[in-house]
């Protein structure tokens, strides 16, 4: 059994929930998972854990600044451990705009200087029912030249649990495979 620490960034919450759902499927593996926000993470926290998956939802074309900081705050703790990355955005909604979300990543992993062993991506949701005035406007607009869903009476999930489930597995097997990592000299 691996300990296992999910980090994650969330703006409207639904990051929060995929993150859940990956923890309980580790722990049905066997695995003690631990999530918390980036904001949360304490001082050795991530020294303790087996792996560590940061979880972070796009907003704008960005990942949050909070998920940007943890990642420069722990660099060097997370190129020791087996480490993953999700990134939660609208893109990862539909096949044809699947690579606009990996370009957020590859930026993300480039500005921060971090090469984990697993990225993926998970489609977020439109959450009308959170956002205020101004922000509907905005994300109905958005929605409507990305084709997606903008009756703002409801909220719209589009994650694909299945890919999902593959995701976690995939980081199970890179926790599970890993061997002890020699201390990266240098790492910075």
């Amino acid at each position: 059994m691996s300990k296992i620490l999910v980090v994650y960034a969330t703006s409207e919450g639904r990051t929060e929930e995929i993150v859940e759902t990956i923890a309980e499927r580790m722990s049905k593996a066997g695995h003690a998972v631990e999530t918390t926000p980036v904001e949360s993470v304490f001082d050795g926290q991530i020294a303790e854990a087996d792996g560590v998956l940061l979880a972070a939802s796009v907003h704008f074309g960005r990942h949050a600044q909070a998920a940007r900081d943890f990642v420069q705050s722990h660099r060097t703790e997370l190129i020791s451990c087996p480490s993953g990355f999700l990134s939660v955005s609208l893109h990862a909604a539909k096949e044809e705009t699947l690579s606009i979300a990996q370009g957020y990543i590859d930026a993300f992993l480039a500005e921060s200087g971090w090469d984990p062993d697993l990225s993926g991506t998970a489609a977020g949701a439109l959450r009308y029912s959170r956002y205020g005035f101004f922000k509907r406007l905005m994300m109905r607009q958005i929605a409507r030249r990305k084709g997606l869903p903008t009756d703002a009476s409801r909220d719209h999930d589009f994650t694909d649990e299945e890919k999902l489930a593959d995701f976690t597995d995939r980081f199970l097997h890179v926790v599970n495979t890993s061997e002890e990592r020699p201390e990266t000299a240098g790492a910075g």
